[in-house]
């Protein structure tokens, strides 16, 4: 008889997968939650639709509810808040290209995803714009944009001055990287109330194409 040790299968593939299927359960679950609060905010106005209803139709408990979301407010913001994060990981690192080429792709790469889920996108819209504290949100989930594509600005000029200084400590972001990412930011917003008021009938990217021609003469201007 073999005195060979029988192999012991690792441990840490299982733990992969069980952690991905949790992932997955909890994306299942939270995506179940926004599209039951949404169906519910659109039948019955959002101010008359509690956290209970809202766990009721999506199968799960109140106390499930507060494991995904703080409020009912942050379920109508999920989509902005997940489009933010990716925004920000395509203007992560340095690729030597210039920062407002790199903020206008990423914009119209978000603009093919609001024309993908138009509907919806649609939807959201009118929700918060009939509701003042659904509109702060909004506008505080464009603040943080902002913010994002401040920094990409920054991150350009801080690596145009080290280039010519040989080096050194990162200056704070210029009024002008302020002003650029303040006018990014109206235009996104401008555009998207456009395209909305329009029904979505026109082609987001286009229109944000012709925003940021606009922008690269002001790019120009001050460089």
């Amino acid at each position: 008889m073999s005195t060979a040790a029988r192999a012991v299968p690792s441990e840490e593939p299982l733990a992969e997968e069980h952690a991905g299927l949790r992932a997955q359960h909890r994306r299942r679950v939270r995506d179940a939650l926004v599209t039951s609060a949404l169906s519910l905010f659109k039948e019955r106005g959002f101010e008359h639709v509690t956290v209970d209803d809202v766990a009721k139709m999506a199968g799960v408990s109140r106390r499930t509810f507060f494991r995904h979301f703080a409020t009912k407010e942050d379920v109508v913001m999920e989509r902005r808040r997940r489009q933010l994060h990716t925004f920000a990981a395509l203007l992560e690192g340095d690729d030597g290209r210039p920062a407002l080429e790199r903020v206008r792709e990423a914009c119209l790469s978000l603009a093919d995803d609001f024309e993908a889920q138009r509907e919806r996108v649609l939807a959201e819209r009118a929700l918060v714009m009939g509701n003042r504290e659904l509109v702060a949100r909004d506008m505080e989930v464009d603040r943080e944009l902002e913010q994002v594509i401040v920094g990409a600005f920054a991150a350009h000029e801080g690596r145009r001055a080290a280039a010519r200084r040989g080096g050194g400590r990162a200056a704070a972001p210029s009024i002008e990287a302020r002003w650029m990412a303040a006018a990014v930011v109206g235009i996104v917003r401008v555009t998207l109330d456009d395209w909305a008021e329009g029904g979505g009938r026109t082609k987001l990217r286009a229109m944000g194409e012709r925003g940021f021609t606009l922008l690269a003469g002001l790019e120009r201007a001050r460089t």
